[in-house]
């Protein structure tokens, strides 16, 4: 549980911070209101979910799926993360949207039996992590040298970056 939430939330905060740095606008609107930091959490997730599928399973016979044929016997590695940015879900799924409706409705942990036990916490210690970095930066930006090279699986995170910012006040 322990290593779960902490990769889960790391590679939350990361990804999140990418969305700012490529939308300076978004920073300052946050920063300007912080009671828009929940909101800006929750759609950072939507859009670049942490954990971007779970489940593998074994298909036990032929089918068709979406036009494709898998035959019984193929392993399937079900990637949840893609619902997120499905546009018969979501209005401009590409876009952060402050005020978007049913803004925890997305299934960066899951949903149903197999929610993610930890997304609570997760959800607090990023909002407090935002709160905190809002408090104290004026701006944020990527430094040089940024590959954005992913780790292999099924978390979303980049192996390092590499970040600038300037303190507040």
């Amino acid at each position: 549980m322990v290593l779960g939430g902490l990769e889960t939330t790391q590679y939350a905060l990361e990804e999140a911070a990418q969305l700012l740095c490529d939308d300076p606008g978004l920073f300052a609107t946050v920063k300007a209101d912080p009671a828009q930091i929940r909101a800006f959490t929750e759609e950072a997730m939507r859009l670049r979910a942490p954990t971007q599928g779970l489940s593998t399973r074994v298909t036990t016979r032929d089918e068709i799926f979406q036009g494709f044929s898998v035959p019984a016997g193929s392993i399937l590695h079900l990637r949840f993360g893609a619902g997120n940015v499905d546009p018969r879900q979501y209005d401009c799924p590409y876009q952060i949207d402050l005020a978007r409706k049913s803004l925890g409705n997305h299934l960066a942990f899951s949903q149903g039996p197999r929610t993610c036990p930890g997304a609570g916490i997760s959800r607090l210690e990023q909002v407090i992590a935002w709160e905190r970095l809002f408090e104290r930066l004026h701006s944020l930006e990527y430094a040089a040298g940024n590959t954005f090279e992913h780790q292999p699986g099924i978390m979303l995170g980049t192996l390092g970056l590499k970040l600038r910012f300037r303190r507040a006040g």
